[in-house]
């Protein structure tokens, strides 16, 4: 069974919306242990960008999942990628 929360799409849009609002806003460590506990709970292992958690497979992942190659491998990466693009419109 998922937790009850908010979904990561969600969370995703709202943090980015967040952020053009209120560029220097800091994200308390409740704030972000949610997030990332409901990510890591969907099976996310990355995180939106500049919100204060680490994270360290974002960049690859987003290479992969813009550049390849194609089909995206089953693998750790490849499955976060496939979930990147889904979470994600053009890649953002």
């Amino acid at each position: 069974d998922k937790t009850e929360g908010c979904l990561p799409e969600y969370i995703w849009k709202v943090v980015k919306y967040i952020k053009r609002l209120y560029p220097d806003i800091e994200f308390s460590d409740s704030v972000k242990f949610y997030i990332k506990f409901i990510f890591n709970d969907n099976g996310l292992y990355f995180y939106p960008e500049g919100i204060g958690i680490e994270n360290p497979l974002l960049e690859d992942i987003k290479t992969l999942a813009l550049e390849g190659p194609f089909p995206l491998a089953e693998t750790l990466y490849g499955i976060q990628a496939a979930k990147y693009l889904k979470l994600t419109t053009k890649g953002d």
